[in-house]
């Protein structure tokens, strides 16, 4: 209760000068993530080629909950993938660089050429597909090496959308410190998050967002109409 209280004399609205300073926010923290999108390496972060893959898959047939054909509760899910989205098996891809500070990420390759279809398990064939609905999407009409980063950068624009949400709540129902406060906090989680093809910085953007909608709700008793529809929406991410 003393966190709730404390955020209550918290939410004061800036004027719509600070409109500026949130567009700028806005379009700094896209740039870095963007920027992140175009020159990290392919494979670089933990279990991108797994996430990968059930994004493509989320936009093939596979949209919900595929399958699982071992009853073990712990078991993960046969999914369906082209050979491009697999990084060799040797040397050690795509886990060449993980505890290895003198090897970098882009050890990690593959043959983007390689369009035949191969089975292999995922461990996120049960995750809820909105994310990789939207970040599969590119696969549809393209394949290989534009594909993937076209995933990537689609999994950036969703997280992004969330961010602007975020900031536009801010700047309209709190005060300029606490903008300050959650921006350190979740900016570098979102850029480096949305950087790559998985959905943890969508998972802290929609949590955030969540969280300041829940506080407002509790100093103000009620939602606009256009709140409650984005209120639902963030729980269905």
């Amino acid at each position: 209760m003393a966190v709730i209280n404390t955020l209550r004399k918290k939410m004061v609205p800036l004027k719509d000068k600070g409109r500026v300073s949130t567009y700028l926010m806005f379009i700094s923290i896209f740039t870095l993530g963007l920027t992140w999108v175009i020159f990290q390496p392919p494979f670089a972060s933990v279990d991108e080629p797994a996430h990968a893959s059930r994004a493509f898959t989320a936009v093939h047939g596979q949209a919900f909950f595929p399958i699982n054909k071992d009853s073990a509760p712990d078991a993960v899910d046969e999914i369906t993938v082209p050979n491009w989205i697999l990084p060799y098996a040797e040397p050690d891809s795509p886990y060449c660089f993980w505890t290895r500070i003198d090897v970098t990420a882009d050890c990690a390759q593959t043959d983007w050429t390689k369009t035949e279809p191969t089975k292999r398990p995922n461990q996120f064939a049960q995750y809820f597909p909105t994310f990789y609905f939207v970040a599969g999407l590119p696969s549809l009409i393209a394949e290989g090496q534009v594909a993937y980063y076209l995933m990537r950068l689609f999994g950036m624009l969703i997280v992004m959308l969330f961010v602007f949400l975020i900031l536009n709540e801010l700047r309209k129902n709190f005060s300029p410190k606490l903008i300050g406060l959650t921006l350190v906090a979740i900016t570098p989680m979102n850029i480096l998050g949305s950087a790559t093809l998985a959905p943890l910085a969508l998972e802290t953007a929609s949590i955030t967002l969540l969280t300041l909608l829940l506080f407002r709700f509790s100093k103000e008793g009620i939602l606009q109409k256009s709140d409650l529809y984005l209120f639902i929406f963030t729980l269905f991410v």
